[in-house]
């Protein structure tokens, strides 16, 4: 069924299970990220079916790609070998072509603030062959196509911040479309503990020093986060990670973390600072 295939995706990008490309070295991930999430994937599981990402270039996924939420912690992200929490908010996504958008935004990182400017561009598309039923079969007839897609994206911090560089790597979103033949975004197993959409993988590289670092994010869950997520029915954080900008630092709240096993991450009482910096230049 379906929440095998979304449950055998989520394995893919390593939420709990053993991830042998944890500890490949930076420039083979780099290399061959998409290559590996996707053929993993394909390989495991038989019922998905490649589709002409071009078919779905009258769709606008902007929405999907944001589905913004009312505060700044809408997708969990780290960045480094060591985890350090990253904060990524897009304030603003755009369809410029049939399978290209321009995306604006801000990371957050020790911190440290940036302004990116960049692109989203989808490269490849599979459907589902059984579509999602949700608790108690709700969307039974109600889903008229549903799948995921692959996108390349590339963000451009503002080189005039300090700490700034550029994010490169690789996309998986999931998508339904209703029997209206609207899209939209594919939260029907929201109920289910591996649950995740918009993971991203990919690196960072500094404009300064030209070092990289390993670096993703999503919604819920992060690929490729083995070590850091020891959560089962949601994201928990290994507590020798909370000092990396995970965890409040009170001493009673972290009693409390303790006693009930975890916590989730630190998020209300991070705020991003709106700037008006210098336009990105390309």
């Amino acid at each position: 069924m379906i929440r095998t295939v979304l449950i055998g995706l989520m394995a893919v990008f390593g939420f709990c299970g053993e991830i042998s490309e944890e500890k490949m070295p930076l420039k083979d991930l780099s290399a061959q990220r998409l290559n590996l999430l996707h053929e993993r994937g394909t390989a495991q599981y038989k019922d998905l079916t490649p589709i002409n990402a071009i078919d779905l270039g009258k769709y606008d996924f902007a929405p999907l790609f944001m589905d913004a939420k009312e505060d700044d912690c809408n997708f969990l992200g780290y960045i480094g070998d060591d985890f350090w929490r990253l904060y990524i908010v897009f304030d603003e996504i755009k369809k410029i072509a049939p399978l290209k958008y321009s995306a604006k935004g801000q990371t957050m990182t020790k911190e440290n603030y940036c302004d990116f400017e960049g692109e989203i561009t989808i490269n490849q598309a599979y459907r589902y062959k059984e579509f999602s039923g949700g608790i108690d079969d709700e969307m039974a007839g109600k889903i008229a196509d549903q799948g995921v897609i692959f996108a390349k994206i590339v963000l451009r911090e503002n080189s005039k911040q300090k700490g700034s560089g550029v994010f490169t790597g690789d996309l998986m979103t999931n998508w339904y479309i209703d029997m209206n033949g609207s899209l939209r975004y594919d939260d029907i197993e929201y109920y289910s503990d591996s649950f995740a959409n918009n993971q991203f993988l990919g690196v960072w590289t500094s404009y300064k020093t030209g070092a990289q670092k390993r670096t993703a994010w999503g919604q819920y869950r992060i690929p490729m986060s083995k070590g850091l997520d020891v959560g089962a029915g949601m994201f928990i954080v290994d507590e020798k990670y909370w000092d990396n900008g995970w965890i409040t630092k009170d001493e009673e709240e972290r009693k409390l973390c303790k006693f009930g096993g975890g916590c989730e991450p630190l998020c209300e009482s991070v705020k991003f600072k709106r700037t008006n910096s210098p336009a990105i230049s390309q």
